[in-house]
């Protein structure tokens, strides 16, 4: 007990001296006086006004005693607990909360948070402290503890002190807000071009986006940090700007891998809009290193007609072998034309199309609707005949009820044998079609499908000839569940139809020349090769002799193979891709269509900058986005 009555009493006379030390400087207020002064025995000297209750000093010589009775450790960990049970208590009893006074600063510290409820904090080492701590033994305590080599300095010293302090706080602000709009820069552009890939309006952003972003980060992290997403500019004309930026940005890097490719070849088509406007459709296939690329180069609108002159041009292999599909017997094309009437019977009239969908549920069809036929898509005839082919009951049933003057032909056992023949042969010339789509398709690849395909055709005839139908599924299926046999007549249509399709086909794919098959496979080459000069034919000699080229000929596409072949066999390689460079199809164009008419739909038929919609959604290229936010001037939202 005496030695912490000893304890108690040095540290109040040291508290003591301090405050008498802070008295007699002259930092009270004005109307405050020194009236009661306490010595070292606790002695008390004359008063000058009986009238005062209590003098500054009595109170602080009672806040002194009061806290020697139950005085803390002098360590920063039991401060801080100290501090933490007067805030607490003083909210369980609904305490007033202390105010700060000016001459606070004489003792190291100032203020900060809410004027109701300050906190002070030290000009010195920035410790914020509770606002139970705003009292001037508390902060004497903290000066002397904390700073007692400065304890003695004049009040123009801590002002000084508190110009730092608050100079250093706003210095920290600008650069937590110059980082935060830099932030809020790189997510619009991010947001942007989400949304340009996606083709979708820009007012989603604003719209949808953005709220949904606020709502989740509020859910699962705080309000606080959703409200920092009020900083990322998104409104409809800012994500224009974004949207028109990187598109720049795209093509100002595409056409620099394309000035530095030795070699290049264009695929152009040309297609309609929503707004009846022609629209010019163009990719490039370049290479880059050490592959070829293909990427979308533009889409321009033709004020009247075009035309392409002193242009090599390479008919797209698809668009042939639609032409070699048109032609075919009458008696075939009758029921073509009699399948389309059907199936617009029912899907032009909205009331036939929901009368059939009912029958087909009641049914328990495998399908609930026909498909319209559409001339311009390549795969709507097999699909449609198909379709129409597997509904045939539905059909019948559905006739009885509704009739039409093709209703009969759904009973016709010749009309129905046909109608399954076509289904399975334009069905054989969908996948044919599919086969010669995808990217880095060559004229080799085209070439060995159509050839493949022209042996099938005149497979198929001499089997058909035989009596033998396997290669047509839904004809061979639907002859032996009513056990019946093709007929002659049904017969001669088929195989006239199978050869007339292999003639049209070798029309538009003559053979290939055979002085090209050192490209196909250089290790498989009989020499000498004419057409190759004797620096070139030495070269294939080299490289049919490289086992470990071979060994990356049997792994990588023949196109990657020559690109690769660039450096150690130069002028065989520049031959060799100067054939295979040339697009085959014009499959990314037609592609290219499809996102056109996604993203300019009859409620977007104004957007004239297409072109740029489209950069971002169908180039494999990605935004230099460092660059862009570089380039621009972050201001956060308003």
């Amino acid at each position: 007990m005496r030695a912490k009555s000893f304890h108690s009493f040095h540290t109040n006379t040291i508290y003591i001296i301090n405050m008498l030390n802070w008295l007699k400087s002259g930092k009270l207020s004005s109307g405050t006086s020194c009236d009661k002064v306490v010595s070292h025995e606790g002695g008390e000297g004359p008063r000058e006004s009986e009238d005062l209750e209590a003098t500054e000093t009595e109170r602080i010589e009672k806040e002194n005693e009061r806290e020697s009775e139950d005085a803390p450790a002098e360590t920063e960990e039991e401060g801080r607990r100290w501090q933490k049970r007067g805030d607490e208590s003083e909210h369980q009893t609904g305490k007033k909360r202390r105010k700060y006074d000016d001459n606070y600063l004489g003792l190291g510290f100032t203020w900060i948070g809410d004027t109701d409820c300050p906190k002070p904090q030290c000009v010195l080492c920035s410790e914020v402290l509770a606002n139970s701590c705003l009292k001037p033994s508390y902060l004497c305590r903290h000066l002397h503890t904390k700073h007692g080599n400065l304890s003695q300095k004049p009040l123009l010293f801590f002002k000084a002190k508190l110009e730092e302090l608050q100079k250093s706080q706003k210095k920290m602000q600008f650069h937590s807000c110059v980082g935060s709009t830099k932030d809020a820069l790189r997510a619009s552009y991010l947001l942007s071009y989400r949304v340009g890939r996606k083709g979708l309006p820009h007012t989603i952003a604003e719209d949808v986006c953005l709220p949904a972003a606020k709502e989740m980060v509020e859910c699962m992290i705080g309000e606080k940090e959703a409200k920092k997403l009020d900083m990322i500019p998104v409104s409809n004309n800012t994500v224009s700007r974004r949207i028109d930026a990187m598109a720049e940005d795209i093509l100002a890097t595409l056409v620099s891998r394309v000035k530095k490719s030795e070699f290049y070849s264009l695929q152009v088509d040309e297609s309609t809009d929503v707004a009846n406007l022609a629209n010019l459709l163009l990719y490039v296939r370049y290479h880059f290193e050490g592959t070829v690329q293909e990427d979308f180069l533009f889409c321009r609108p033709l004020a009247t007609r075009t035309t392409g002159q002193e242009i090599s041009w390479l008919h797209c292999s698809i668009h042939r072998e639609a032409l070699a599909a048109k032609n075919m017997p009458a008696d075939l094309l009758a029921v073509l034309n009699d399948a389309v009437k059907l199936v617009n019977f029912i899907k032009a009239r909205p009331l036939n199309s929901r009368i059939f969908t009912l029958l087909c549920n009641e049914m328990g069809s495998e399908h609930k609707s026909l498909l319209l036929h559409t001339e311009v898509r390549w795969l709507s005839r097999g699909k449609v005949l198909t379709r129409l082919f597997e509904l045939r009951h539905e059909l019948q049933q559905f006739f009885e009820e509704n009739p039409f003057h093709l209703a009969s032909s759904m009973h016709d056992e010749d009309f129905l044998k046909r109608l399954a023949y076509l289904a399975d042969i334009f069905s054989a010339l969908n996948e044919l079609n599919l086969s010669l789509q995808g990217v880095s398709v060559t004229v080799f690849n085209t070439q060995d499908r159509i050839e493949a395909m022209i042996k099938k055709l005149r497979f198929w005839a001499s089997c058909v000839s035989g009596n033998t139908h396997p290669c047509f599924p839904t004809l061979h299926e639907f002859l032996g569940e009513n056990d019946m046999d093709l007929g002659e007549h049904v017969k001669s249509l088929i195989i006239e139809h199978l050869n007339q399709l292999a003639e049209q086909l070798r029309k538009h794919f003559p053979p290939m020349d055979t002085f090209r098959a050192w490209i196909r496979n250089p290790f498989e080459v009989s020499l000498p090769v004419p057409q190759l000069s004797f620096h070139e034919q030495e070269q294939l000699i080299e490289l049919s002799s490289d086992g470990a080229l071979q060994l990356q000929f049997k792994r990588k596409p023949l196109v990657d193979f020559w690109t690769e072949s660039l450096k150690s066999y130069t002028v065989l390689a520049k031959q060799a891709l100067r054939v295979l460079m040339p697009f085959a199809t014009t499959y990314l164009c037609e592609a290219g269509f499809s996102a056109m008419a996604a993203v300019k739909t009859k409620h977007r038929q104004r957007l004239d900058a297409v072109e740029k919609e489209l950069r971002l959604k169908l180039s494999s290229i990605a935004p230099n986005f460092g660059e862009l936010c570089a380039k621009m001037q972050a201001h956060p939202s308003h």
